[in-house]
C-alpha cells in the first residue's frame, strides 16, 4: 500500500492515498486493532481539478480521528467501501450522484433522483462548474446569469437495478410472484423524507431497503455565494426540528477556521438555546414514535410541551423554527428581559409531564408488544453503521459528543452520561428521555453563566455577528 502523504492537523491525522489503494487502506485500518470501527462520514469536494473524497474515521477507544483522502478524476469510479464500513452505503450513493461519479461494487448504485433525457450528461450538481441558485436567479460559476438550458440538479442514471428485485417464489405447488412497491418519500407515514422499497409476498413483508437521501437541499451549493454569517438560515433547513444545533455546528467550524474566540456569555447562551431545542426535537421523536405505533394521544401531548419550548425560543430569537440565531462570533442578540420566568414555567410543568410521557408509552402494554424485540441493534452493528446519540448509548456504550468533544459551555456543565445495559429494542427510549429529564439542573448552571458580565466581554462581542 502506498501512502502519498501523512499530515497531523488539529482535528486528527490526515492520510492521502492513491485512488486504486483506498479499499486496501480502509481494510488495513479496520483490521489494525486501533479501534477505527466507526465511519463518521464520507464526503466529496470539487478542487477544480478533480474530486477529493474524504473518509472520516473515529476510534472511540483511543479518542482519535483519522481522515483518509483520495482524489478521483471527473466522471471517475468510486469504489464502494460498504463491505468494510457499512455506514458508507448512503453517503456513497449521494456523493457519486452529486459529483457525477460512477459507483462500483455497491449493492444499489441507483441515483436518488430519476434521470431524464435532459440531464443524462450532467457532471453533478455540487461540481464547481454547475450553476447555482441565488436570490437574483440562477447564476453560473463565473457570476453571470445562467442560460435558459442550465439545470438545477444533475443526477446520473444507474448502471444497475435496485437492490431488491422482483423475483418469483414458490409456496407448495402454487407459483406466486413477489411484489416490489415504494413506500414514500411522499407517503405521510414516512414523514416525507424516507423511502422504503418493500418486497411483499401477499401481505407479508419479506424484504425492505431504506433510502434516506431525500432531504438533501443543496446547502453546500447554496452557501457558495453567501457570506459566513448568512449560512445559518440554510442550516436551519437541514434539520428543521433542531435548527439551533445545526447553526452552532457551522458557527463552531467557521470560528475554528478563523481562529475566533467568543465571549463566555455567548457560549452559555448557545448551550441554553441548544438544550431547549434538543428537548423540542426529542418531543417530535416521541410523539411520532407513538403515532407510528398506533397511539394518537402521545403525539398531541408531545406537541403541547413542544409549543411551550417554541414560545421560549421565539422570545429569544424571534422565530419558532427557522431561528437564524447562532452566528459565527456569537449569537444574534442577548437574552430578552423576563426570559428566566418563561423558562422556569416550562420546567415546572415539564417536570410533571415527563413522568406522564414515560408512562404513556413505557407503561403501555400495547405499545410494548408492538416494538419490544424488534430492530435490535447491538454495539458492533451500531458502530459499523456510525450510530451516535441515544441509539449508540442504548447498546451499553456511554458515548456523548458533548462530553467527548466538548464545545460551547458544556465543559463547565456537570452531567452524567446515561446508557443502556443491554442491546434490546426499547432501550433507546429511556436513553433518549434521560436527556430530557435533567433540564432543571442545566438551566440553573446556564442561567448563572448567562448573567456573567457584559455582553461584549471577551475577544469579540457576542453580538458582533449581526451583520
Amino acid at each position: 500500500m502506498t501512502v502519498a502523504e501523512v499530515e497531523e492537523v488539529s482535528l486528527g491525522l490526515v492520510c492521502r492515498v492513491p485512488a486504486a489503494e483506498v479499499l486496501t487502506a480502509l481494510r488495513a485500518i479496520a483490521a489494525s486493532g486501533h479501534g477505527f470501527t466507526m465511519l463518521v462520514d464520507l464526503l466529496g469536494t470539487d478542487t477544480d481539478e478533480d474530486v477529493e473524497i474524504t473518509y472520516h474515521l473515529r476510534s472511540l477507544s483511543r479518542d482519535e480521528e483519522l481522515y483518509l483522502k483520495t482524489r478521483l478524476p471527473y466522471a471517475g469510479v468510486l469504489e464502494s467501501a460498504w463491505e468494510v464500513y457499512p455506514a458508507a452505503l448512503m453517503p456513497e450513493r449521494e456523493t457519486a450522484e452529486l459529483f457525477g461519479l460512477r459507483l462500483a461494487g455497491h449493492p444499489n448504485p441507483s441515483a436518488f433522483s430519476r434521470p431524464t433525457a435532459s440531464n443524462r450528461s450532467c457532471s453533478g450538481p455540487l461540481r464547481s462548474a454547475a450553476s447555482r441558485r441565488c436570490a437574483h436567479g440562477e447564476r453560473s460559476p463565473a457570476g453571470g446569469r445562467a442560460s435558459g438550458t442550465a439545470r438545477r440538479g444533475c443526477p446520473r442514471s444507474a448502471d444497475a437495478s435496485a437492490g431488491i428485485r422482483r423475483l418469483p417464489a414458490a409456496i407448495d405447488d402454487i407459483a406466486t410472484e413477489h411484489l416490489v412497491v415504494n413506500m414514500g418519500p411522499q407517503h405521510p407515514s414516512t414523514h416525507g423524507v424516507l423511502r422504503m422499497l418493500v418486497e411483499l409476498d401477499g401481505e407479508e413483508v419479506v424484504n425492505a431497503e431504506a433510502s434516506v437521501g431525500y432531504l438533501h437541499r443543496g446547502i453546500e451549493k447554496l452557501a457558495e455565494h453567501r457570506r459566513y454569517n448568512a449560512v445559518g438560515t440554510l442550516m436551519d433547513r437541514g434539520d428543521y426540528v433542531s435548527g439551533i444545533m445545526n447553526e452552532l455546528a457551522f458557527a463552531l467550524a467557521t470560528e475554528k477556521l478563523l481562529e475566533v474566540e467568543i465571549p463566555p456569555k455567548a457560549n452559555w447562551i448557545r448551550s441554553l438555546a441548544s438544550e431547549l431545542n434538543r428537548i423540542a426535537s426529542h418531543l417530535v421523536w416521541y410523539g411520532t414514535f407513538g403515532l407510528d405505533a398506533g397511539g394518537m394521544g402521545q403525539f398531541l401531548y408531545g406537541m403541547r410541551d413542544r409549543e411551550m419550548i417554541l414560545d421560549v425560543l421565539e422570545a429569544i430569537s424571534g422565530q419558532r423554527m427557522m431561528f437564524n440565531y447562532v452566528r459565527p462570533g456569537g449569537v444574534l442578540n442577548d437574552l430578552p428581559p423576563g426570559i428566566d420566568g418563561k423558562i422556569r414555567r416550562f420546567l415546572d410543568e415539564f417536570a410533571v409531564h415527563i413522568e406522564e410521557h414515560d408512562q404513556l408509552l413505557g407503561g403501555n402494554e400495547i405499545f410494548q408488544s408492538r416494538v419490544r424485540g424488534l430492530g435490535i441493534i447491538d454495539r458492533e452493528l451500531a458502530l459499523a453503521f456510525g450510530l451516535t446519540g441515544a441509539n449508540l448509548r442504548a447498546t451499553g456504550l456511554g458515548y456523548d459528543v458533548r462530553r467527548e468533544h466538548e464545545y460551547a459551555a458544556y465543559p463547565e456543565l456537570d452531567f452524567d452520561v446515561r446508557w443502556g445495559l443491554r442491546a434490546t429494542a426499547g432501550t433507546g427510549m429511556p436513553c433518549g428521555w434521560a436527556r430530557c429529564g435533567r433540564p432543571r439542573a442545566w438551566f440553573a448552571s446556564s442561567s448563572t453563566g448567562c448573567r456573567r458580565g457584559a455582553h461584549g466581554e471577551g475577544p469579540q462581542s457576542a453580538a458582533s455577528a449581526r451583520g
